[in-house]
C-alpha cells in the first residue's frame, strides 16, 4: 500500500518538473520574441553597405542613412568625416526620397512598434507629447557609446541609435553627441531622444531642418 507522504512526495516531483518546464517555455517564447536577426544591404545607387537588424516583424538599418542628395542633405558641420559614423542629416524632402528601392522612411507605425517591444505601453504612447521614461528603456537602443558620460546605452536591441544632432533650417548644427533626432513619414513629424531618456514623439520641425534618417524595409 503506497504511504500517503509517498503520494505527497511524488506530487511535489512533477509539480516541480511542470514547473519547470513551462519556465523555461515562456523563456523560449521571450527569447524568440524580442530576439534579433543582423544582416546587411548593399545600396545599389553608391555601393555603401549598410548593417540591418529584424526587431519584431520590422527590418530596420541598424545605422542612420548616409546617401547624399544634392541640395536636401549635408554633413553634420559640413564635415564629410562625420558622414561615416552618424550618416548625414536630410530636410523632409530629402528624408522622404531618401531610402532606397524597397526600403521606406520610417512610419509612426514602425516607430511606435518598435517602442512597444523596448517596453513603452499603448497608454504611453496615447500622448502627442514629450514623455519621459525610465532611461533604460530608451537606452536599450542607444549605442554603447558616444552620449555624454553615464548616459551610453546597452544597445541590446541592436539598433545602434547615436546622437547625431540636428541643423536648424537656416542655420547652425547642434546637439551631437547629445541628442538623437530623427524624420519620421508624417507631416513634417519627427521622434527625437534626449539625453536624459525623454522621447518625443510626433513633434513637428521646419521642413528645412536637418535630421537624421531610418529606413525600414518594405512588407512582402
Amino acid at each position: 500500500m503506497v504511504s500517503k507522504s509517498n503520494n505527497k512526495l511524488t506530487t511535489n516531483i512533477i509539480f516541480n518538473v511542470m514547473k519547470t518546464i513551462t519556465l523555461t517555455a515562456l523563456i523560449m517564447i521571450s527569447i524568440n520574441a524580442f530576439s534579433q536577426e543582423m544582416g546587411t544591404f548593399t545600396d545599389p545607387r553608391d555601393g555603401k553597405v549598410y548593417k540591418t537588424v529584424k526587431i519584431g516583424d520590422r527590418e530596420w538599418f541598424a545605422e542612420n542613412l548616409a546617401y547624399k542628395i544634392e541640395g536636401e542633405s549635408w554633413a553634420y558641420n559640413n564635415s564629410k568625416k562625420n558622414v561615416k559614423k552618424y550618416g548625414y542629416l536630410y530636410n523632409f524632402k530629402g528624408a522622404q526620397e531618401g531610402c532606397p528601392t524597397g526600403w521606406h522612411l520610417a512610419t509612426v507605425d514602425d516607430w511606435k512598434s518598435l517602442e512597444r517591444i523596448i517596453g513603452i505601453n499603448e497608454v504611453q504612447q496615447a500622448k502627442w507629447e514629450s514623455r519621459k521614461n525610465k532611461p533604460a528603456i530608451s537606452f536599450r537602443l542607444r549605442s554603447t557609446e558616444g552620449w555624454p558620460k553615464g548616459l551610453n546605452g546597452t544597445n541590446e536591441m541592436g539598433f545602434n541609435m547615436l546622437p547625431s544632432g540636428e541643423s536648424g533650417a537656416e542655420c547652425c548644427f547642434d546637439s551631437m553627441g547629445e541628442h538623437a533626432y530623427f524624420w519620421v513619414d508624417y507631416p513634417q513629424g519627427q521622434w527625437i531622444f534626449y539625453d536624459d531618456g525623454t522621447i518625443a514623439a510626433y513633434d513637428t520641425a521646419s521642413q528645412y531642418s536637418g535630421r537624421s534618417v531610418r529606413c525600414v524595409k518594405n512588407p512582402e
